[in-house]
């Protein structure tokens, strides 16, 4: 079955949102909110939902899309390709979510492991992100508290305005410093 063409409304409301007109955007998201908020909840199941919110999902979709949206860089040549792109977007952000959830259980398990294998590691560990807490300026130090809580250099970048290359960089510089003062392997 051939692609239907884009809808001469559709076609009109894109237009008007390359143009800038706000409150075509703001149809343009409705038409599909509710596509992509099930979409969500379908991608997000029963293990992800007590941690990801559909809807925080949703905006997380529209703020990647756009800017896209606005300066026409989507050729959009069937309705349904705008949902498909929607829903591209939305797996990879739960893919994302799914990942930075799986890393923050595994530090909590090693921080727990160490503390019961050994209370002497856990104290050098505690005692080794004190110091370097203590060495960094406010930026790093909010960049490396992100980093523990399991964010992606992507969202770290996004959250402290910066680039993702900028935040592997500065947690490169933050992995030299701990080996300098001693400090165990543990990021």
């Amino acid at each position: 079955m051939a692609d239907s063409p884009i809808p001469d409304d559709l076609a009109a409301l894109l237009d008007r949102v390359r143009a800038g007109d706000d409150a075509a955007l703001a149809e343009l998201l409705q038409r599909y909110e509710v596509r992509l908020r099930t979409a969500a909840r379908v991608l997000l199941g029963p293990l992800l939902r007590p941690h990801l919110d559909s809807l925080d999902l949703v905006q997380s979709v529209h703020r990647v899309l756009l800017p896209g949206l606005r300066t026409g860089r989507y050729d959009l040549t069937d309705a349904e390709q705008l949902v498909s792109l929607a829903v591209t977007v939305l797996r990879r952000k739960v893919a994302d979510g799914w990942r930075k959830l799986q890393t923050h259980r595994k530090w909590e398990a090693q921080v727990e492991q160490r503390a019961e294998d050994n209370p002497t590691r856990d104290a050098e560990f505690r005692d080794s992100l004190e110091k370097l807490f203590a060495q960094v300026n406010d930026a790093d130090r909010r960049l490396l508290e992100l980093y523990l809580l399991g964010w992606g250099s992507t969202e770290i970048g996004g959250k402290l305005g910066c680039s993702d290359h900028v935040v592997r960089a500065r947690l490169s510089k933050l992995r030299l410093k701990l080996a300098e003062l001693g400090g165990p392997d543990w990021f």
